[in-house]
């Protein structure tokens, strides 16, 4: 078509256009912010022309035309330019919109590294390698430690951003080559280590075509050694350490699927030796990951299938041995398992979000029995009921309890409950609410556990306490350990100090009361002064004289 020399300028090169004139039509370009060609009076016996690429309704990118010897644009060229630079943005506009697409469907949002979807990609990619290749691959579960912990004690904004700082440690674990980085619409280039994140605090490593299983525990141990540096998060150290279960094709497993299950199979093995450590999968496990899936399959059934009650564990008066409370005891006699123990049901009820469902049940229940023993005419007794970190933060904890009490007709004195110092850290305006709504309801509260992971005085400052509960870790020595002993006696006196009773747990041994009565500990309550009961056996101990 006998067209001029053309040239192409994006927006942030106008500034540097070698040329005054070209650059000025390019800014009239910019403000017109239509496709349409903005022509110039000759110079030189030619003709310029600048025209805009409009991309989201937004000027992107300008083309400048420039008309050499003498040559022109004429109307029906200027014009068939203008089209093609729409057709242009279009273009532009829909790759963007189909790389946006690609990046949410296939990479997560919070860290950036790819998803579930893509992360099983690459196992497909990498059983289909190695197969082809006889070769060995490994692939990595990643869960980190106690990681509830931190989303109740600092906010699900906390827990994000030890998620992304968890995500570039293990990021900084491989090398930028070997990293999944990209998507297209063909298949990608297999690396040699592709990382992601599975959704929660589950992260996936997959490393394919390796020789010996020794490539897979280097890894693992680079990532351990890793996640051990504290993180920083609003001026205090965090540690978060993680549980690596290792599943190894052929030998493990010759499908995605399989591969997958055995590599959580292992994690669940590497949790329950104490986390921070990684394991290899065996078929040993197998039974443990089945016994697991069946608690937690009937764990979701046990209440509609009345195989949950509450047991009652007295509580004395330290100086009288009279029976003073008691606390409220989870038991679960499933029908296809018979008892669970709630060492193995509580921590998985945490991990699968039933906490606070069971949680809200005892309370229920312990309110419905009250209102039982009152009508067989016992004397009420104060009952200790233990509330979760996530109840608390639940906007609807204080109207639940208030409903209990009512539709029991129970007075609120005879309820406490029992928090833990993890749960009232975080400085949150719903858990502050919600301590303080409880007191003025009349419900006393007691702090579970005292002296273990975050105590703190401000801690104790800031809630209305009735009782500290202390933690069986300090009392199991006793009187044996001068240092127990002086530590404990200085929880006491604390307690005393600030006008709240001191409750010991974890008494087995006559010494051990004999120590605590010494240091004037309030209450005690443990195995030697009773052991948990039905209700029906504790309504017994309740017409003896509430002694024991």
């Amino acid at each position: 078509l006998g067209w001029p020399e053309a040239r192409y300028l994006d927006s942030r090169e106008l500034v540097a256009a070698p040329d005054t004139h070209l650059r000025a039509l390019a800014h009239r370009a910019l403000a017109t912010k239509r496709p349409s060609c903005i022509r110039s009076a000759a110079v030189d016996n030619a003709s310029d022309v600048a025209i805009p690429i409009i991309v989201d309704d937004e000027i992107d990118k300008v083309l400048l035309f420039r008309g050499l010897d003498g040559a022109t644009f004429t109307d029906e060229v200027a014009g068939t330019l203008a089209e093609i630079a729409m057709q242009i943005g279009l273009v532009i506009s829909r790759e963007r919109t189909l790389a946006k697409v690609r990046q949410l469907a296939f990479f997560d949002v919070l860290t950036g590294l790819p998803n579930r979807m893509r992360i099983h990609a690459a196992v497909d990619q990498a059983v289909a390698s190695s197969r082809v290749a006889d070769r060995k691959a490994a692939f990595l579960l990643l869960d980190l430690d106690r990681f509830k912990h931190v989303n109740d004690t600092f906010g699900h904004s906390g827990g994000d951003a030890i998620l992304r700082s968890v995500a570039e440690s293990l990021l900084s674990c491989t090398r930028p080559r070997d990293f999944v980085a990209n998507v297209t619409e063909r298949a990608d280039p297999l690396p040699q280590t592709a990382l992601g994140r599975l959704g929660g605090d589950e992260f996936f490593v997959v490393i394919p075509d390796i020789s010996e299983a020794r490539t897979a525990e280097r890894v693992a141990e680079r990532i351990l050694q890793k996640l051990r540096n504290p993180v920083l998060y609003e001026g205090r150290e965090l540690t978060c350490t993680a549980s690596i279960g290792i599943a190894l094709f052929p030998q493990d497993g010759g499908d995605p699927e399989t591969l997958f299950r055995n590599a959580d199979t292992a994690m669940y093995h590497a949790k329950a030796c104490g986390g921070d450590t990684y394991r290899y999968f065996d078929e040993f496990m197998n039974a443990a990951g089945e016994r697991r899936l069946r608690v937690e399959n009937g764990l979701r059934r046990a209440a509609k299938r009345g195989e949950l009650e509450v047991y009652y564990q007295p509580i004395l008066d330290a100086a009288t041995d009279n029976l003073c409370a008691a606390e409220a005891l989870l038991r679960w006699n499933a029908s296809e398992l018979g008892p669970v123990a709630p060492d193995e049901f509580i921590p998985i009820a945490e991990e699968i979000g039933l906490i606070s469902d069971l949680g809200a049940w005892v309370l229920e229940s312990v309110c419905q029995q009250l209102a039982a023993w009152r009508e067989q005419e016992l004397e009420p007794i104060r009952i200790s009921v233990n509330l979760s970190p996530v109840q608390l933060r639940t906007e609807g904890l204080v109207a639940a309890v208030k409903d209990a009490l009512m539709r029991s007709e129970i007075d609120p004195e005879w309820i406490e409950l029992e928090i833990t110092e993890s749960a009232i850290v975080e400085d949150s305006e719903v858990v502050d609410r919600a301590l303080r709504e409880l007191h003025a309801l009349g419900v006393s509260l007691c702090l579970d556990d005292f002296g273990t992971g975050c105590s703190a005085l401000s801690n104790i400052r800031k809630v209305r306490l009735s009782r500290i509960k202390i933690d069986k870790s300090f009392t199991n020595e006793l009187p044996a350990s001068a240092s127990d002993t002086n530590l404990v006696g200085a929880i006491i006196a604390m307690a005393h100090r600030l006008g709240v009773r001191a409750l010991a747990e974890g008494v087995e041994r006559e010494e051990q009361l004999a120590a605590l009565r010494e240091l004037h500990c309030d209450e005690v309550q443990g195995f030697l002064t009773g052991r948990p009961v039905d209700p029906r056996r504790f309504a017994r101990l309740l017409t003896e004289e509430k002694s024991l």
